[in-house]
């Protein structure tokens, strides 16, 4: 097993934190960090938000992934900023077998309100503005596709005509 495989607990498992109720056998988590004694740091999403937990390899199974692979015009989007909020955007443009090319594309700005620094973007697709990325796709959770665009910034899904905030931090 290696980080962000998809586990399914064989047996009941206990938390890290003594207050939490034991994870429950079935239960699926995603692997954050695979040490080679053996042990898998994993992340679940439980009733109460997400937690994580630590396990032996022998007690979970590898489930199959269930996401789909983007498709080329698939849009994406990432939010990052320290003080403000950045919003990019791009599209595919070619599907490898774990990965895809991407460029950056335009947004179209929808409105800027002045008196508190904040606006509305939406993507323009087919709007290229950038040279060609290939990108590591990995799933979620919830088996939604994601890549990372920088150390500081991972894009994530997005449709035509959707509506993102953003912030210029004055």
């Amino acid at each position: 097993m290696k980080r962000n495989d998809m586990v399914r607990l064989l047996k009941d498992t206990k938390p890290d934190y003594d207050f939490q109720k034991p994870i429950l056998k079935g239960t699926e988590a995603i692997v954050v960090k695979a040490s080679r004694n053996g042990t898998l740091r994993c992340n679940y999403k439980g009733k109460f938000g997400s937690d994580c937990f630590n396990v032996n390899v022998n007690d979970v199974e590898l489930v199959p992934r269930q996401g789909n692979m983007p498709k080329v015009g698939d849009l994406f989007y990432s939010a990052w900023g320290y003080g403000q909020t950045n919003i990019d955007f791009f599209q595919v443009t070619a599907v490898k077998s774990k990965s895809v090319e991407v460029v950056s594309i335009n947004g179209k700005n929808l409105g800027y309100d002045a008196r508190c620094f904040q606006g509305t973007v939406t993507p323009v697709p087919d709007s290229f503005s950038g040279e060609p990325m290939t990108k590591i796709v990995r799933f979620n959770g919830e088996n939604q596709p994601y890549f990372k665009v920088a150390s500081y910034a991972t894009a994530w899904p997005t449709q035509p005509g959707s509506i993102h905030n953003f912030s210029d931090g004055n």
